[in-house]
């Protein structure tokens, strides 16, 4: 069977319960799967004796439509009866002085202007209800009262006029059923449903089955059990898609922040790669930083990034130079002497001149040094030694020079 059908469960089962009176039962059922927009018959099997044999072809993940059919249900037609009309009233056109306590009942519409109205005893439902509750199978959506069904499918099949179902006449008008009488005749040995077989003793359960797939006329509207578990069967049913769902949005998330990490990892990746290609040259940059700044510190420190005025000053001291002082040794910023220091480590003594010499005639170096002293780039002139062995001998001396 090819249909149109969107938005439905993949397998549904329908069940025929059978009353035999004496809390006694059978039942006929028909599981249909959905793929795509195909229907096929799955399991079908005929009078199966106890709902424990009946699990056997449950899927306790399917809704199930039930229909009740058989002792113990009176169909009763009238007129007048509207979608709109109360329970209360319906229930005493059927049965007059009969409460809804005691009774479940179904409204299902004929030909214009009449209805048929359906009633059971609301014992032998719950009875029904609680043993298939009892053996796990509770996934109930809709439960029917008789054949009216087949009224969800007639139009879709196209079934005969006349019907002879579980020893029931049924004529057809109008694609739903006008009348219901008991017959002895006996059933037809199948119907042919696209290219599914079907046994007449299962259509009123492939019906039942196929009122997932289609618009369903509505089942018995008063039985608080019922209601009860239909309602429990819609939550379950909400929360699994919701559970899903969120599972699928859960999954997104988790693989957008997969591409996310294993991007941002990647990307980290390179970059250390890229910092241990680059390490050794920024260790190498950190070296040449600091000898940079030892060195810069060293010429500041030592006034050799100042303008160099050595070639000056020993011009200007040696230009008023008496004969009778020899120099031996003219030092312009002297290295500077440091005890206990590492080698190569060089210091000077800024803003000094160290002069060794001799002199013939101390007193023509006490008159140089006066000369000196008047330079306007001399702050001061101090003799730090002077020794003469012998008087006809010249003496030396060492002179000191503090420039400003």
């Amino acid at each position: 069977m090819n249909l149109k059908i969107f938005g439905h469960p993949s397998c549904v089962t329908g069940i025929e319960v059978i009353l035999q009176g004496n809390d006694a039962w059978t039942y006929n059922v028909v599981m249909l799967r959905k793929s795509g927009n195909k229907i096929t018959i799955g399991k079908q099997q005929e009078e199966i004796k106890s709902t424990e044999a009946l699990k056997a072809f449950i899927d306790k993940k399917a809704p199930l439509i039930l229909s009740l059919t058989g002792k113990g249900i009176i169909h009763k037609k009238i007129v007048g009866a509207g979608e709109d009309a109360s329970i209360d009233s319906l229930l005493s056109k059927a049965l007059p002085g009969a409460t809804t306590k005691e009774f479940c009942i179904q409204l299902a519409q004929a030909s214009s202007g009449e209805a048929f109205i359906s009633v059971v005893r609301t014992s032998i439902l719950e009875n029904v209800l609680a043993d298939l509750s009892k053996n796990g199978i509770n996934a109930i959506s809709e439960c029917y009262l008789g054949p009216f069904a087949i009224n969800n499918t007639i139009e879709q099949f196209g079934f005969n006029d006349q019907l002879l179902i579980s020893g029931q006449s049924i004529s057809i008008e109008n694609n739903v059923i006008k009348t219901i009488v008991p017959s002895a005749e006996v059933s037809l040995p199948g119907l042919q449903i696209g290219n599914e077989h079907l046994s007449p003793g299962l259509i009123i359960a492939f019906s039942s089955a196929f009122s997932c797939f289609s618009p369903a006329q509505k089942g018995i509207e008063n039985s608080e059990t019922l209601n009860g578990l239909k309602e429990e069967f819609r939550a379950k049913r909400k929360f699994e898609r919701t559970g899903v769902t969120s599972l699928v949005i859960l999954f997104l998330l988790l693989l957008v922040n997969y591409f996310v990490f294993s991007s941002y990892r990647a990307k980290n990746n390179e970059l250390k790669a890229a910092y241990t290609l680059n390490e050794s040259a920024i260790e190498q940059y950190d070296t040449l930083r600091k000898e940079l700044a030892f060195k810069k510190k060293f010429l500041e420190d030592n006034g050799l990034l100042k303008h160099s005025k050595t070639s000056f000053y020993a011009d200007e001291l040696a230009k008023d130079l008496p004969a009778a002082i020899c120099w031996s040794a003219l030092r312009i910023n002297p290295l500077k002497t440091i005890k206990n220091s590492e080698e190569n480590v060089f210091a000077f003594e800024n803003h000094m001149i160290d002069i060794n010499g001799k002199c013939d005639q101390s007193a023509e170096l006490n008159q140089w040094m006066k000369q000196v002293q008047h330079y306007p780039w001399v702050k001061d002139v101090l003799l730090i030694n002077y020794t003469q062995s012998q008087k006809n001998e010249p003496g030396v001396f060492l002179l000191r020079l503090i420039i400003k």
